[in-house]
């Protein structure tokens, strides 16, 4: 996600993702939104549309924030209610955004799926690849 222009972008990259993946549990790393033209953090409702089974967490560039969708929030018992110690849980009109910032991301680590050993094998072919392009 890294370089996108626009949360479209992303939203694409994460669609053509899944498309070859078939993933029970998204992850991706890379949005800024300081690189579109809209300079503003994205909110979680197109993720809920596209993903509502399956949860999604992708992290800012710098690591420091998560966008999650509705199912993430669930599954890792974030809700309206839900303390944000360390940092925040950026709300709307009252209503979770999917974006938290700093420490509440503690939350949805815990819930993360660890890489199996298989998983981790192809993502260093992967990157075998990328490097050798």
């Amino acid at each position: 996600m890294i370089g996108t222009k626009s949360f479209d972008e992303v939203l694409e990259k994460v669609k053509t993702f899944q498309t070859k993946n078939k993933r029970d549990f998204i992850i991706g790393r890379g949005w800024d939104q300081n690189d579109w033209e809209i300079k503003e953090f994205p909110t979680k409702e197109q993720l809920d549309l596209l993903y509502p089974d399956i949860p999604v967490v992708l992290q800012r560039i710098d690591g420091h924030a998560y966008l999650v969708n509705q199912k993430a929030l669930d599954v890792a018992g974030i809700s309206n209610e839900t303390e944000a110690s360390g940092g925040e849980i950026v709300k709307n009109a009252g209503q979770i955004t999917g974006v938290l910032v700093a420490g509440p991301m503690n939350l949805v680590d815990s819930i993360v799926l660890k890489p199996t050993k298989e998983l981790m094998i192809q993502a260093l072919k992967d990157a075998q690849q990328i490097c050798l392009k």
